[in-house]
């Protein structure tokens, strides 16, 4: 039995990393059995759209990126060629995640020993959502490797004083902002933390535009590609602005909240929230015009309803504490449902924490290295607060809460053996208050899985498979679930399935439940203009186009009128439309059209 716990003391990290192998892989095996394995959604979905684009050819996207990482797509094409399958994306993320074991271990074991170190690599190995992140297709996993490897860095720096570490940060950090813009406010706290330990002004000020230098020479590229695609200045993504906004807006509830009024749609965020700015502005709009309209609206709401915002912001606050994990595109609790790795570990934030309040204060009085992984907890952590909280966004935080409890598991540890109660008591107390406070449940925060199967749905539907995706959506029905587009998900289907009958009810019944989505307006619309009643087609387009002016609700309201004979409208439609879009070819060919069929030549 000695030498067992001799081997374990004097091997525990390779431990860890096999335990994390065999988690990641039992789990990897799981989730390939479920649709959305090479069937992605949401987000996943449009990164994934745009690998098959670069692999086609299009190296460069067509304009500035919305989506969080503008590299992510290209991490994407260049993991699935080998193997045409979106099981190599996968398995790359599951080795960061290892990795993340063995840079979480250093980390710990530079500022607080070998115990700490132990029990850091053991919980970044178990960490549930760790795992299930690596399993999706989203950036965050690279970013998680990308911003730990740089503390590593910057805290090796920090006990060397090498300019190397120093270089290798900048790169790391100008890495994960391409993956995770919002990262970059870790920067200037840096520089702060660097302008202030070094002894000599002159160095750090050196020092600091080192830094600087390496970070931009990173993300230059990205910024350079985007002023020659928009001609504007744009550092990283176009969607900070309206991403601000959905956290921050009356009625917000602290996650992803689109107020009706808006405009916004989940679905089509990016032309939902590009439409409502050129209508609301009249004129086109570059992407950075779209977020600063949007961020705009984010400052006013703070500005005028300055006790609103901060009893919003003390609630995101509260939620990125909270144990439950706020989805996404996807639910944690929807892949827990189909995984036995998840089920079976425990672990959750409020675990965490219950060690956190133990673990900063064996680390006081702060030293020049321990600075580092608390400073990158506090800007990451209020960061994501700023906008709003979802259990990607605030991941990166949670290796640092992670990290820190850890040193503070080792520190209860000794106070138990010591039989030092009052020092344990003393350190337990703000933990148990951490405890308490992550356990408050909150109306808006429920673990629903209406979200997944109608993506679920949406998958069999790509698939062909019509049968399991009105499963799908039944089943939402039967849970109560309109938010989702329910009822216009069923006439899709029924659409494709020939009865179209049907379908005219289940749209009818989506504009009735969400009177402000076009969706419906256009699929019924499309019925009718199938079956050549253009009239019925030109009532819902009509009506549409009172509720509000979209681009595909007025080009087909165009069509509509060309075909039933008012060219007259026709014209003037398309005509108003090629003010807002002067550079569509469709709008330009459809209005030549209607003036020849009035014999008339464009001006």
């Amino acid at each position: 039995m000695k030498k067992i716990l001799l081997f374990l003391r004097c091997h525990w990290l390779m431990v860890c990393i096999v335990i994390a192998c065999i988690l990641r892989t039992t789990y990897f095996i799981e989730i390939s059995r479920i649709p959305f394995f090479e069937n992605p959604v949401g987000d996943a979905k449009i990164y994934f759209d745009r690998a098959q684009e670069i692999l086609a050819g299009t190296l460069f996207p067509e304009e500035v990126s919305f989506h969080s990482s503008p590299v992510y797509p290209y991490f994407l094409a260049a993991t699935y060629a080998p193997l045409k399958s979106l099981a190599g994306p996968r398995i790359v993320q599951m080795l960061t995640g290892v990795m993340n074991c063995i840079i979480g271990y250093y980390i710990v074991l530079a500022i607080a020993g070998y115990g700490a170190a132990c029990i850091a690599a053991f919980l970044m190995a178990v960490y549930p959502l760790f795992i299930y992140f690596e399993g999706d297709l989203m950036m965050i996993p690279l970013v998680l490797f990308t911003l730990n490897l740089s503390c590593l860095m910057l805290v090796l720096y920090a006990q060397r004083t090498k300019k190397r570490f120093l270089a290798a940060t900048g790169i790391l950090l100008g890495l994960s902002a391409l993956g995770k813009p919002d990262i970059i406010m870790l920067c200037p706290f840096i520089a702060l933390w660097i302008f202030f330990t070094e002894p000599s002004r002159k160095k750090a000020l050196c020092r600091i535009g080192f830094l600087a230098l390496w970070v931009c020479a990173t993300i230059l590229p990205c910024t350079i590609t985007n002023y020659m695609l928009n001609r504007e200045f744009m550092l990283l993504t176009s969607n900070g602005g309206v991403n601000f906004y959905i956290g921050n807006h009356h009625g917000a509830n602290g996650m992803f909240h689109l107020p009706k009024e808006s405009g916004l749609w989940d679905h089509r965020l990016y032309v939902s929230s590009k439409e409502v700015a050129e209508q609301t502005l009249q004129k086109p709009l570059t992407p950075g015009q779209v977020s600063r309209f949007w961020f705009e609206k984010g400052i006013a709401f703070a500005v005028h309803h300055p006790l609103e915002f901060i009893v919003l912001f003390l609630k995101k606050i509260m939620l990125m504490i909270n144990q439950f994990e706020v989805s996404n595109h996807h639910s944690f609790y929807f892949f827990k449902k189909f995984s036995d790795t998840l089920t079976a570990l425990p672990i959750r934030l409020n675990i965490i924490l219950l060690f956190f309040a133990a673990g900063i204060t064996a680390l006081l009085p702060f030293k020049r290295s321990t600075y580092i992984p608390f400073l990158y907890l506090c800007v990451t952590f209020f960061t994501t607060a700023f906008f709003f909280v979802t259990s990607r966004y605030r991941l990166p935080s949670i290796t640092f809460f992670i990290l820190t409890a850890s040193i503070g598991i080792e520190r209860t540890y000794h106070f138990i053996s010591a039989k030092k109660w009052k020092q344990l008591a003393e350190v337990m107390i703000p933990g148990i208050a951490l405890f308490g406070l992550s356990l408050i449940p909150f109306s808006e925060y429920s673990p629903s899985l209406n979200q997944d199967y109608n993506n679920l749905g949406n998958v069999y539907m790509d698939l062909g498979d019509y049968e399991k995706a009105l499963r799908c959506y039944q089943r939402n029905l039967a849970h109560g679930s309109g938010g989702h587009f329910t009822h216009f998900n069923i006439g899709n289907v029924y659409e494709k399935m020939g009865k179209i009958e049907l379908a005219a009810a289940e749209f009818i019944q989506e504009m009735e439940l969400n009177p402000s989505y076009e969706g419906s307006y256009i699929a019924i619309a499309r019925l009718y203009m199938k079956k050549g009643d253009f009239n019925q087609s030109k009532y819902y387009l009509e009506r549409l186009a009172q509720l509000k002016i979209t681009y595909e609700g007025m080009f087909n309201l165009g069509y509509v009128y060309f075909h039933i004979g008012n060219i007259a409208r026709a014209i003037e439609t398309y005509e108003n439309m090629l003010n807002v879009y002067p550079n569509d070819a469709q709008i330009k060919e459809n209005l030549r059209l209607c003036y020849q069929a009035e014999k008339k030549q464009p001006e």
